[in-house]
């Protein structure tokens, strides 16, 4: 019996000290200054000062030494509201390279909102707007402005002009936070005065609404943090780092761990379901208030394939919340694109994979009732 019981014991002792050898340290993200950048008001930035990102760092851990990613200074601007946003008039590149292979190189150009820059594709002028919400999924990371999902439905439906809201790294928390601002959208920031808020879903935004620890140690320790009060409605404690401290200090810890890196292990291990019905009511908060400050705006999510994150899938609750939405997860990409439908060692989706799903998106809006 004590045998069992030592050995029990040194079993966890070496597994604790091995949490303790320390691995990759995850740089931390600046915290945003009190003063908000302001959406149309931000001064042209041209190519200078190649910077790393923290939410790339993380690829070191996977392929040390083998990668490089690098991004012309200010694109990304601390936000106390949002953790970080994009800054209007921006021209600089995104690069990513792995084993001294560039595999993309990227220009990118906003307009004085924030918006990544989609040319318009037809010479009639535009009736109606679609509008794409998200992470990097929509802003077209690893790609050209031409290349990009928005880029690729205007270019299917013309009569529609596309507005490419999508920021990297981020979900759910921050579009909400974004819309719940007194000035969004400025005067003349949508032209038309209908159309389509297409929200751009996939799975891992489940853990960015949570607050996990590699989105926490990375990118988002300054996101908007939502949970539920004691009736049951959506509401703001702030962010994850201030107001989630002894969870994002474990979180920040754990991060740090060699073993844990090596792993690939992520906290919590479990999506619980929980956490997709946080995920669909702040998808709803999303479009009651979209249809509270736009009028003539339908809202659609659109489940865009994706890396499995695990948990209960989202579709019966937005089902249960009247949530339109079209599914692409199941579509074989992989067929469709010759085996190209992701790019290689970033993951992203490919211009291929991007203008499939602009197309199948066309198509089935066209079948909206």
């Amino acid at each position: 019996m004590y045998k069992n019981v030592w050995k029990y014991f040194f079993t966890l002792l070496f597994f604790l000290l091995l949490l303790f050898i320390p691995g990759f340290n995850p740089p931390r993200t600046p915290e945003p200054p009190m003063a908000e950048i302001g959406r149309g008001l931000g001064s042209t930035i041209r190519e200078e000062n190649l910077k790393k990102f923290p939410t790339e760092d993380f690829l070191s851990i996977h392929f040390p030494g083998q990668v490089d990613w690098t991004l012309s200074k200010g694109l990304y601007a601390p936000s106390p509201n949002l953790g970080f946003r994009i800054r209007p008039n921006y021209l600089g590149r995104m690069m990513f390279a792995y084993k001294n292979t560039t595999i993309y190189n990227t220009v990118i150009e906003t307009d004085e909102y924030g918006r990544r820059i989609t040319p318009q594709s037809s010479a009639k002028e535009p009736q109606k707007f679609a509008a794409f919400l998200g992470c990097s999924y929509a802003f077209g990371k690893g790609v050209q402005k031409n290349e990009t999902l928005p880029f690729a439905f205007q270019n299917a439906a013309p009569e529609f002009e596309a507005y490419n809201y999508g920021v990297e790294s981020w979900g759910p928390n921050n579009v909400l936070a974004q819309i719940q601002e007194n000035n969004f959208p400025e005067k003349g920031e949508i032209k038309q005065t209908s159309g389509l808020f297409f929200y751009i879903y996939i799975d891992h935004h489940v853990r960015r609404v949570v607050g996990s620890m590699l989105m926490v140690a990375y990118s988002s320790r300054y996101f908007p943090y939502f949970d539920y009060d004691p009736l049951g409605k959506i509401f703001r404690l702030g962010n994850f780092e201030k107001n989630r401290k002894w969870t994002s200090l474990f979180y920040n810890w754990m991060a740090r761990s060699w073993i844990v890196q090596k792993i690939g292990i992520d906290f919590p291990l479990i999506i619980q379901d929980h956490d997709v019905e946080l995920t669909a009511d702040l998808i709803l908060e999303i479009k009651n208030e979209l249809a509270r400050k736009v009028n003539g705006g339908r809202f659609v999510v659109v489940l865009f394939p994706s890396i499995k994150v695990g948990g209960p899938d989202i579709i019966p609750k937005l089902q249960a919340r009247g949530i339109s939405y079209f599914d692409y997860r199941k579509v074989n990409f992989r067929e469709l694109t010759d085996d190209r439908e992701w790019i290689p060692v970033d993951g992203h989706p490919t211009r291929y994979t991007q203008e499939l799903v602009g197309k199948m998106l066309a198509k089935d809006v066209a079948l909206m009732k």
